[in-house]
């Protein structure tokens, strides 16, 4: 049964108007994936529940009532035409809000990446990533020395081929669920063109870090999707710049604080997850890296907190779950000239201000 099954009837004044209703049963927001992979000229059709209920039940929440129409439009996509103009429609009736749905159709012939959100009540309340590829994950993954069975490719990517930038996939600040788009090339500072839903381009804006209210930190990120979060130092998370402070965001991800299970925040499809820290690093066999035994490992480098992309090209960094303060655990390699890895360290932390691409993981129940 779907989980918007569970829920009843809302509350219609009017027969018009959506009201949010605050006495319908909390429902498991953590099943509901924040990506789906698409094929090229193929439909997707998004439940839109989980903004609903995020906002209800997460703690960074004021409000618990979402008055009006759901709105849903292409945020981004970093392939020109990838979702036509009239390529979202919202599938809502005024009597049910809970069973209101977004169907988007892709582009014959074309793959990428898009981001889909959905406003409701004039703001954007969730957003959700679409990797149209003809890539099945099931079908070419590879299995790590402990287990574990990774995707063979970035969360995103646009090929295998780790000699170009598409191989790079999107990037996220730890514990953020919606991606930011890769670099233009693979020494590039510069992010890849991205375009709205009228076909023009669109920019991702840089901001600071406006203060020590987190919640109102983490709302503004989700409300603003687009913005990616910068500070002038480190160690920092993008909701704050106190390295002694809790982060309420630490635990968005999967980690060994939240068992090790999916999150409502997880960035992978259904299916598949971010690599969590047990007792050693999920990337612990990289450190005898072999591209037979692992699979091709793109430089991807990361988004720096300041904004600008850093050491594309010639090193990689990927994200786990686990956080400590203002970091989270990543994998950092860096590579020679002849393409041999030169350090191999499994156990890095990056502030969550960075952002790193996503190799995600099979879910194993």
């Amino acid at each position: 049964m779907h989980p918007t099954a569970l829920l009843p009837k809302k509350y219609c004044g009017g027969g018009q108007a959506y009201k949010f209703n605050i006495t319908s049963p909390i429902i498991d927001i953590n099943s509901l994936p924040n990506c789906y992979i698409v094929k090229s000229g193929q439909s997707v059709t998004i439940p839109l529940v989980k903004a609903y209920e995020l906002w209800r039940q997460e703690a960074w929440s004021t409000e618990n009532s979402l008055d009006g129409a759901p709105e849903a439009y292409l945020l981004w996509s970093d392939t020109e035409g990838l979702v036509p103009a009239d390529g979202v429609q919202v599938n809502a009736e005024s009597s049910d809000w809970a069973s209101s749905t977004t169907t988007v159709k892709v582009a014959e012939g074309k793959t990428g990446n898009a981001v889909i959100a959905v406003k409701i009540a004039g703001s954007c309340r969730w957003t959700w990533h679409l990797w149209v590829t003809d890539y099945d994950p099931s079908a070419s993954s590879v299995m790590f020395a402990d287990g574990l069975e990774f995707m063979d490719r970035n969360l995103g990517a646009s090929t295998s081929d780790v000699s170009e930038a598409g191989s790079y996939g999107c990037y996220y600040q730890a514990c953020r669920a919606n991606p930011f788009p890769g670099p233009e090339s693979n020494n590039s500072v510069a992010m890849r063109k991205i375009y709205g839903q009228s076909g023009a381009e669109v920019k991702v804006t840089a901001d600071k870090i406006w203060g020590d209210n987190q919640g109102q930190s983490i709302r503004r990120a989700i409300k603003d999707p687009l913005l990616f979060v910068t500070s002038g130092s480190e160690p920092y998370s993008w909701i704050t710049t106190d390295a002694g402070a809790t982060d309420s965001a630490a635990e968005f991800w999967p980690s060994r604080q939240t068992g090790g299970v999916k999150t409502a925040y997880d960035p992978c499809p259904e299916g598949w997850m971010l690599p969590t820290y047990g007792d050693t690093s999920p990337f612990a066999s990289l450190s005898n890296y072999s591209s037979a035994v692992h699979g091709n490992i793109a430089k991807s480098g990361r988004l720096k907190f300041n904004g600008q992309f850093d050491a594309g090209g010639s090193a990689t960094m990927l994200w786990c779950g686990d956080a400590t303060g203002p970091k989270t655990c990543a994998l950092y390699m860096s590579w020679d000239s002849s393409n041999n890895t030169q350090e191999v360290n499994p156990d890095t932390n990056y502030s969550r201000g960075n952002a790193l691409p996503v190799r995600c993981v099979k879910e194993t129940f």
